[in-house]
């Protein structure tokens, strides 16, 4: 980039100095003939007042004159010539400033001179006797001028050449410098060129996407681990009791009464297993296929199913219900959106405390969507836990999750349906003090 920027601009400079230098050699060059021709002029009007007074006497005084003095007569024939022997020369009829000057009595002409090897600035005037008066200068060739006249000017441009070969350097490396310099880990912090601030907003952008992209692996990688880690845990720990209590009851070791009590606790585990297989295979099932099969569901009633599905867990744990429930029809999977909202009031129910309450909210928010809350005075949720509590097999209170058969996928599930079937969840929670999970549609 630094090469480019110098090269052009070395090249700018130099066509400007070229441009300029050709220009003034053109005008100069110019004006000196132009000068040339007017002193021609001026010299043959004093001749001729010479001639006029003293005849060809007053021409033989200019031997020495410096331009070349001829004279003509009507027939092209050379009568005087200051310079060169006239009876040498050649009949001068033809010569474009002697027909000039014969027909319109002043002619003039540039040519480059056979007989002489120069090139020369003619003029031709007709004297009253009808001979021709001829004066020549021999014009400098550009190149001779440029040397004789010119040459300070061409001195200055090849000094502007080096000055701008010198600038050139300068500009392209105080251009460039900046740029070679951006720090790049903190792009907005460079402010030397407002013309490249969108290119450095964007990488700004990507590094943020960057970072949180890697973030994202990261975490991604560590639920990952977690889960491996905790589905080989919730495995193995049934799958130990079960083959305890069967090799007890192989070796022939267990009574009667205790072979039923060890059947049954395999029967339990074996269930365990089952929920919990049957859970991770339907996590796995709404990863990678979206839900289908929605219809016309009305909220009211499938939440007063679900309470009333539920009216024996109320009873039991003496749970006070609050409904205010508006009537509300939305598209959507009735059996999936059953199991989460079940699932959710489920546990508010095994999480609250002892006579505590649930209030289950149905309104329509102010951004004209159907929300969902519902509400408990349970035991809470605390800020670290908040962010992780739809992560496959996190719990908050492990013991208590474990006494009450939970998997730890239960809200890991909740969250696929809901966010399949175009639904968000939140929660908000004070330890002690109880949580709202709060479903918008």
């Amino acid at each position: 980039m630094k090469k480019k920027i110098f090269i052009s601009i070395f090249s700018l400079v130099i066509s400007l100095i070229v441009i300029l230098s050709t220009s003034v050699t053109i005008i100069f060059y110019v004006n000196y003939e132009k000068r040339e021709i007017i002193n021609l002029q001026n010299d043959s009007s004093l001749i001729i007042e010479g001639i006029n007074e003293d005849g060809l006497n007053y021409l033989t005084s200019l031997e020495d004159y410096n331009n070349r003095i001829t004279l003509i007569n009507d027939d092209g024939n050379v009568i005087f010539d200051n310079m060169i022997d006239a009876s040498t020369l050649e009949n001068h009829l033809y010569r474009e400033e002697v027909q000039e000057a014969l027909t319109n009595n002043y002619g003039e002409s540039k040519r480059y001179s056979s007989s002489l090897l120069k090139r020369y600035f003619y003029v031709a005037y007709k004297l009253n006797d009808g001979n021709i008066l001829r004066l020549s200068s021999e014009i400098f060739s550009v190149f001779y001028f440029i040397l004789h006249d010119l040459w300070p000017i061409y001195i200055i441009t090849i000094v502007s050449i080096i000055t701008a070969i010198i600038l050139a350097r300068f500009l392209s490396k105080r251009i460039v410098d900046p740029l070679n310099n951006i720090d790049l880990d903190d792009p907005l912090s460079n402010n030397q060129y407002p013309e490249i601030e969108p290119m450095l907003i964007r990488i700004n952008n990507q590094h943020r996407q960057i970072l949180s992209d890697k973030e994202k692996v990261e975490k991604a990688y560590k639920i990952r681990q977690e889960f491996t880690s905790n589905v080989s845990h919730e495995l193995k720990t049934p799958l130990h009791i079960i083959s305890g209590y069967a090799e007890i009851i192989g070796n022939g070791i267990a009574s009667e009464e205790d072979t039923k009590l060890f059947a049954k606790k395999i029967l339990n585990e074996s269930n365990r297993m089952t929920s919990l297989v049957a859970d991770i295979m339907k996590i796995s099932e709404l990863e990678n296929q979206q839900i289908k099969n929605f219809e016309d569901v009305n909220l009211k009633n499938l939440i007063l199913q679900i309470v009333d599905d539920l009216s024996l867990s109320f009873k039991n744990n003496g749970i006070k219900l609050e409904l205010k429930l508006n009537d509300i029809d939305i598209k959507a999977n009735k059996d999936h959106l059953y199991s989460a909202i079940y699932n959710i009031v489920d546990n508010a129910i095994k999480y609250n405390k002892p006579n505590g309450k649930i209030i289950i909210n149905l309104i329509i928010n102010k951004d004209n969507r159907p929300q969902l809350s519902i509400k408990d005075t349970g035991i809470g949720i605390s800020k670290e836990d908040q962010e992780r509590i739809f992560e496959r097999f996190y719990r908050v209170d492990k013991s208590r999750s474990k006494a009450n058969g939970g998997t730890g996928l239960g809200l890991s599930i909740v969250k696929h349906t809901l966010n399949n079937m175009n639904a968000t969840i939140q929660v908000k929670s004070q330890l002690n003090k109880g949580s709202t999970f709060i479903i918008i549609f």
